[in-house]
């Protein structure tokens, strides 16, 4: 978890989760602009085995500030990591154990470019209940 800038700012109901592989100039960009703008929020990541060396370094930096799950070497449940629908599955349980209420998907490639506010969540949970039978809220935005 990346510390907390608001300690009154409740994070309890959102996890976020970046997956990754062999992009590590980009998984460095993502990482800096939750460090920015998420601070408080756990943070897990979850690497499809990557072997480039700038990616593993940046594991390796990041490790120490929040979650970092490799593919295939990790088991929740009856869910296995490995390609993007089985870390995605592991993600939606990993957050359903944690007892989060939403959680975020991020590509290694993709960016915060605000903070996340006590709003948003309020929203989001508008949203759900409204549409009840909705699965996925999407959170970019277009120019």
């Amino acid at each position: 978890m990346f510390k907390a800038s608001n300690p009154n700012f409740e994070t309890d109901e959102l996890a976020i989760t970046v997956f990754s592989f062999n992009r590590g100039q980009f998984l460095e960009n993502c990482l800096k602009s939750l460090e920015k703008c998420a601070s408080g929020f756990p943070v897990t990541v979850i690497d499809d085995q990557s072997d480039d060396p700038y990616t593993v370094a940046v594991l390796e930096k990041y490790g120490r500030k929040l979650n970092v799950v490799t593919a295939g070497e990790a088991e929740i449940s009856e869910h296995k990591t490995g390609g993007l629908s089985n870390n995605m599955r592991f993600a939606f349980q990993d957050a359903q154990d944690s007892g989060k209420r939403f959680v975020l998907f991020l590509q290694d490639d993709m960016q915060l470019v605000r903070p996340i506010l006590a709003r948003d969540i309020t929203a989001a949970a508008a949203f759900f209940e409204a549409n009840p039978n909705a699965a996925e809220l999407h959170t970019c935005f277009m120019k």
